[in-house]
């Protein structure tokens, strides 16, 4: 299997199932949308991203059909493809999803985590407590993501995991627009969840689902306050 999508992926810390040239169409145009370089409500041409990813028309639109599934691309039958905008309804609605799954999976990590889990969320730890040296908006949302899927991982649930993982998505997209240009705040975002890394390599489901609560509910604060 290639590595190549892994070198290129920021928000991608192993390599996808498949390695496609869909998937990597779909890698690739996720982490433009999350990254703004393609911007909310910019509309997406079909011909620009077969020159521009050197890709066919055939992987390019299999990607932008699972952005669209993901919510990050949406299709106008008489206007064409957009990136999908990004209102303050949809924020609040996905704090309010991410507050009930994130605890609720932090807790079940915390009874189920692996040796190798608890040895990979202590790697983490360490990487956390070091962002406070980290001023690049997108090295700390790949931090962000990968301490996340750490969690989803020990939790032994798939079927959760790959939920979680399109939601938290979505909150990555949120946090680079509005806190991009405060690399302070958003490092203090990430550096949170170490709380609840702590709490499910220590075993404790009640405090880890409490500190994956509270931690989703400080970057929604965060976000209302940056809007």
């Amino acid at each position: 299997m290639s590595s190549q999508p892994q070198q290129r992926l920021a928000f991608v810390p192993r390599e996808p199932a498949a390695d496609t040239l869909a998937d990597r169409a779909y890698f690739t145009l996720r982490e433009q949308i999350i990254t703004h370089r393609f911007k909310p409500g910019q509309p997406i041409q079909e011909q620009h991203l077969i020159r521009d990813l050197g890709l066919g028309r055939t992987p390019i639109r299999e990607a932008l059909r699972r952005l669209v599934t993901d919510h990050l691309v949406t299709v106008t039958p008489s206007r064409g493809t957009f990136v999908r905008d990004i209102s303050v309804t949809d924020v609040a609605r996905l704090g309010e999803i991410r507050t009930e799954l994130e605890a609720f999976t932090a807790g079940l990590a915390a009874e189920r985590a692996t040796a190798e889990d608890r040895e990979s969320i202590r790697t983490q730890q360490i990487e956390l407590a070091e962002t406070d040296q980290v001023t690049d908006a997108k090295t700390l949302l790949a931090l962000y993501y990968r301490s996340h899927q750490h969690v989803y991982e020990a939790s032994q649930n798939v079927l959760l995991t790959e939920t979680l993982d399109r939601y938290l998505v979505l909150a990555m997209r949120v946090l680079y627009q509005v806190l991009a240009r405060v690399p302070d705040e958003l490092g203090a975002i990430v550096s949170a969840h170490r709380h609840v890394l702590a709490a499910i390599w220590n075993g404790a489901a009640g405090p880890a689902s409490e500190a994956a609560a509270e931690h989703v509910q400080l970057t929604q604060a965060r976000i209302r306050d940056a809007i």
